[in-house]
């Protein structure tokens, strides 16, 4: 129960007619009562009339606020236990000697509390005229102050919260066979169907996380996972609904220490998520139809430990772990495991290193990064090197990363023919300028053949982190209203070597190459343009439009391969904590050259209520 519900009872008396939920507004901020009211009010413990004041257009006097609270003083009193005494029992043997009980609440020190013993105070000479006894009423007031501290106490040891996601998927194909853009194959494919309603799935997800406080210093956190969603979303071949299951996501204990000469550490045990930056360590998102906190933020889930600490100006993390949610009997979340970006799709399974970062001029920061990648079967191990800034010079924005993999010897032996020490570098940087409602954003980048790392670092519609890529990146974005937003962005890229094929994934093949584009590939277009339509605080509208043209070398042919993707969206909230997404894309590719993919045509449906408590 929180604490504005205990006073609830206290203070019923208090109450006239209807709610003012902001501070009276014949009381101005130079009134010598005006801190007290105002808190009082807030937290709904005093009450007005419907115009914000005690008394329609007339001032609040001293001896309304007086009377108002001798109203409540029954009822503080029989909250503090002052009602009439009951008849005595007889008196029991002599127990046996307790143990030592806790340390006993602090006493009262909540702003209510306190507005509440200061209108007392400031009110004596009113209350006394009316019979109120002051010193009576004080030791009530703390007495039942204590009684809230307690209960707030022993709410905050454990906190429960989660969410629930009811997600229903149809797709529709209209012409060849149809990938929406996470990589999956539609399901109306097999066969044809004209039809939305003819392949309706749905999927559940539910998710209850616990936080206990041990002591003063440590917590368990955990969280548990049902349902059928995850294993659809995590496996590409699952088009027709998943397979229910029950899953321990993350448990972990949080805990601050205090390690001497490394100073102040929190250290984390058990089960927990876990990212770095997009070109090292980084969940790619398996599901761009729906969204679930679990998947969309990013982490990976590590079975392992990290401790974080200052030493000095740098704050330095470092962590060793595990995947340990992998295989849960004959259900595979393949996806939580990252694989070695190379055709051979070997995954990463044990994970170790440090990630150091720095202030620097400019209210920036600079990152250095360290991944060192266990591979599953032998192969070996990846060693992975970052750095990172992000600075703001007067209105102008500066972000960048540089990446670096480099296997080991065992790798390079055993799965590939290719010396992947060279052409494994990746680094992109941007500019970004801001003035009124428009900002404005340049870059470049560019990611090496060779480059192997576990991370989410571009997207170009249903293309996930492409390598030997290079070019020119440039986003654009407009409020006119705060209710209405424009943007658009587009990347030119270019092989960067064209004696290495250009390397295309999707999302639901993770690390692995879904596709090869091929020293055939002379430039990659890509293209996106939203607008964002709040048309109340409930509710809005998304507009969408995404293409990307893969455009062949003269020796190639003269088809370009094109894909788009154009999205409707609607959303509509019924609370803080509960809303309803509505969408609708459209799905259309015309093959070329490069891939040698015929053409295709389609749709795909969805529809998310979402609840987080």
């Amino acid at each position: 129960m929180k604490k504005t519900a205990l006073f609830a009872t206290a203070v019923l008396a208090l109450a006239m007619s209807v709610p003012a939920f902001a501070q009276f507004a014949d009381v101005p901020t130079g009134h010598w009562a005006y801190q007290s009211v105002q808190t009082l009010s807030e937290a709904g413990i005093i009450q007005g009339y419907p115009d914000g004041t005690f008394g329609g257009k007339r001032a609040l006097t001293r001896y309304e606020f007086a009377e108002a609270i001798a109203k409540a003083i029954p009822q503080i009193e029989k909250m503090c236990g002052g009602g009439a005494a009951g008849t005595a029992g007889a008196c029991g043997a002599t127990g046996a000697t307790g143990a030592t009980g806790a340390t006993g609440p602090s006493g009262v020190n909540t702003p209510e509390f306190q507005a509440l013993q200061s209108a007392i105070n400031e009110f004596g000479p009113e209350l006394k005229a009316q019979g109120v006894d002051i010193e009576r009423l004080n030791r009530d007031v703390a007495a039942l102050g204590q009684r809230v501290t307690a209960v707030e106490a022993e709410q905050a040891r454990i906190r429960f919260s989660g969410e629930a996601n009811f997600i229903a998927r149809a797709d529709i194909t209209n012409l060849g066979s149809v990938i929406d853009r996470d990589g999956r194959t539609l399901a109306s494919n097999t066969p044809i169907t004209n039809s939305v309603l003819n392949n309706v799935v749905g999927f559940n997800d539910f998710s209850l996380g616990l936080k206990a406080k041990v002591n003063n210093t440590t917590n368990l956190n955990a969280m548990i996972s049902a349902g059928d969603y995850l294993t659809y979303a995590l496996n590409p071949g699952v088009t027709n609904g998943g397979i229910d299951q029950f899953l321990l996501w993350n448990m972990n204990i949080d805990a601050a220490l205090d390690l001497g000469f490394l100073g102040k550490t929190q250290a984390v045990v058990g089960r927990f998520p876990f990212q770095l930056t997009p070109y090292t360590f980084k969940l790619v998102d398996p599901d761009s139809y729906s969204y679930t906190s679990k998947l969309d933020d990013g982490n990976f889930v590590m079975d392992g430990a990290k401790a974080t600490m200052n030493i000095g100006s740098i704050g330095l993390t470092a962590f060793a772990g595990k995947d340990n949610l992998g295989t849960n009997g004959t259900n595979v979340l393949s996806l939580l495991t990252p694989a070695l970006q190379t055709g051979a799709g070997i995954p990463f399974t044990q994970f170790g290193g440090a990630r150091a970062v720095v202030g620097t001029p400019f209210d920036g920061t600079l990152g250095l990064t360290y991944l060192r990648a266990g591979l599953a079967g032998g192969f070996g191990q990846d060693n992975i090197f970052g750095a990172d800034i992000n600075a703001n010079v007067a209105s102008i924005g500066v972000t960048g990363e540089w990446a670096k993999s480099d296997p080991d010897n065992t790798l390079k032996a055993a799965v590939l023919t290719t010396d992947l020490s060279n052409k494994n570098t990746a680094w992109n940087g941007k500019l970004n300028f801001k003035t009124g409602n428009l900002g404005i954003a340049a870059g470049y980048t560019q990611v090496e053949g060779n480059y192997n790392a576990p991370g989410y670092w571009n997207r170009l519609g249903s293309v996930v982190n492409p390598t030997n890529v290079k070019g020119v990146t440039a986003d654009v974005n407009y409020a006119f209203t705060p209710g209405l937003t424009f943007s658009v962005a587009g990347e030119f890229l270019q092989p960067e070597d064209s004696a290495i094929p250009v390397a295309f994934r999707t999302a639901t093949a993770q690390g692995q190459v879904a596709s090869i584009a091929g020293a055939n590939l002379d430039k990659a277009n890509y293209w996106r343009a939203g607008l964002k339509y709040a048309l109340t605080s409930a509710n809005s509208v998304d507009l969408g439009y995404e293409e990307l043209q893969l455009t062949p070398t003269a020796e190639a042919g003269a088809n370009t391969d094109k894909e788009r993707f154009i999205s409707l969206g609607v959303g509509h909230s019924f609370s803080s904590s509960s809303s309803l997404k509505l969408l609708y894309q459209i799905i259309e590719f015309q093959g070329g050259s490069v891939t040698g993919l015929a053409d295709s045509r389609g749709g795909v449906a969805t529809a998310q209520f979402q609840v987080k408590y």
